[in-house]
């Protein structure tokens, strides 16, 4: 089975934070895992300065995306997980989960990226966007739904949005995003996958 896990990046501030996931980790059904990690407050911080500068909406968007390299770097050293880091070892992944540890931090933009991205830099990234939906480019789209993008690309039976708040589970994922516990892309980027849930990393 693969299972694709997005961490909160409020969750980066948390001091037991391994040994949470490790719990997590204990009572949940073993899988081929991918974790992708939110932008937490480094993203708040672009939000906050929107709010008052009225920020360009689409290269705020892809702004926010570079700063997930940052984030899944700070995971990398809480956790000490194996972090995917272009295209081509993501590739290699889909094809063989089972050669990989169970459980592995996946660069976002080895994935999800603007297509020029790929001729500014050595990093390998995809020549086009693999997402299965279109997702604004706007602060309606956060790693929620982007994590929703990567399930299907890797044909995932499991997405789990792990979070740092209460999440009541008599809401409909509509409800969630209009409570604002997930974007307000995630209901329609998560229509297809098999199991979807959204908790708080006890």
């Amino acid at each position: 089975m693969k299972r694709v896990i997005k961490i909160g990046g409020s969750l980066l501030k948390s001091s037991s934070l391994a040994e949470r996931l490790s719990l997590w980790q204990e009572i949940n059904e073993t899988a081929h895992t991918l974790a992708i990690v939110g932008g937490g407050d480094l993203v708040n911080a672009i939000r906050e300065i929107d709010q008052i500068s009225q920020l360009d909406r689409i290269e705020t968007h892809w702004l926010c995306v570079e700063l997930l390299r940052k984030t899944c770097e700070i995971m990398r050293q809480r956790l000490d997980w194996p972090v995917i880091d272009t295209a081509t070892e993501l590739q290699n992944w889909i094809n063989h989960p089972d050669r990989r540890p169970p459980i592995s931090l996946l660069q976002v933009d080895t994935f999800y990226s603007r297509p020029q991205e790929s001729q500014k830099t050595n990093v390998q990234r995809p020549q086009t966007r693999l997402e299965p939906v279109s997702l604004p480019e706007s602060w309606d789209t956060t790693t929620d739904a982007i994590a929703a993008v990567l399930a299907k690309h890797i044909g995932a039976t499991e997405l789990i949005l792990l979070k740092s708040c209460e999440v009541d589970q008599r809401l409909t994922l509509a409800e969630l995003a209009e409570a604002e516990i997930v974007d307000r892309s995630f209901p329609a980027a998560a229509v297809g996958i098999k199991s979807v849930s959204i908790e708080k990393l006890g």
